[in-house]
């Protein structure tokens, strides 16, 4: 949430109607990127879909401490930077919800399977 990524996402919310999903009857201020100082996380619900984008990761920290535990998926012949597996299981069972702690049990079955394939 820097000062040069929060005008980025000031330019991309332009025009998409993105009010904070957790609280619809709340927009943010877009006229300037000045409005979003302070934020840790933004959650949005855009003309486009959700977007999340997240200053600080729980259970892992700032950009920072994820950049390392970046891996690329391709979807649709692009590559797309996502969480590996790992921390992305940290993360879910720091944020203590229950949906995420059903997640996090999802996503260990998945990675757990992955290593059995590996192993063939």
């Amino acid at each position: 949430m820097t000062e040069e990524n929060l005008r980025r996402i000031h330019t991309a919310m332009q025009g998409i109607n993105a009010p904070f999903r957790m609280r619809p009857d709340k927009t943010p201020l877009w006229e300037h990127p000045t409005r979003l100082y302070g934020f840790k996380n933004l959650n949005l619900a855009t003309d486009l879909g959700v977007i999340d984008i997240l200053g600080d990761l729980t259970g892992v920290g700032s950009f920072e401490n994820v950049r390392d535990k970046i891996v690329y998926l391709e979807v649709g012949g692009f590559p797309y930077p996502v969480l590996d597996l790992d921390t992305l299981i940290t993360s879910k069972w720091a944020a203590g919800r229950p949906k995420d702690h059903v997640g996090a049990r999802h996503l260990e079955a998945i990675q757990k399977k992955r290593r059995q394939n590996a192993g063939d």
